[in-house]
């Protein structure tokens, strides 16, 4: 539970915490998946 974390890290921790997270998620949404690929390469 995100209200966990954020009472149990200080508040700039958690702010960081998020930070990376969002990073995480945009990094991860450039992937392209090997069933991306074979599922929707054609497609174009």
């Amino acid at each position: 539970n995100s209200n966990l974390v954020k009472q149990t890290l200080t508040e700039h921790i958690y702010r960081k915490f998020i930070e990376n997270k969002k990073i995480e998620c945009k990094n991860f949404n450039k992937h392209v998946t090997d069933y991306e690929i074979e599922n929707y390469f054609g497609v174009l």
